[in-house]
């Protein structure tokens, strides 16, 4: 009995480790986001690499969000 309550437990903690581990990773790309609205993600949604967006669109849109 013991060593099926032992087995039991240890698969409990397992998965509250996984799903930690997972919504550590998760929440990680979200908390150092929303610096400038534009960077690597949203150019990379755009379809574009981060190395071809000019400087006036990245002026542009730092003007854009310290309008906002």
């Amino acid at each position: 009995i013991s060593s099926e309550k032992n087995a039991k437990t240890r698969i409990a903690i397992a998965i509250a480790a996984s799903s930690e581990k997972e919504m550590k990773m998760t929440a990680f790309p979200y908390q150092r986001a929303p610096t400038l609205p534009i960077g690597r993600s949203r150019v990379q949604r755009i379809g574009k690499s981060p190395g071809r967006v000019s400087r006036e669109k990245v002026a542009k849109k730092t003007r854009e969000f310290q309008r906002n």
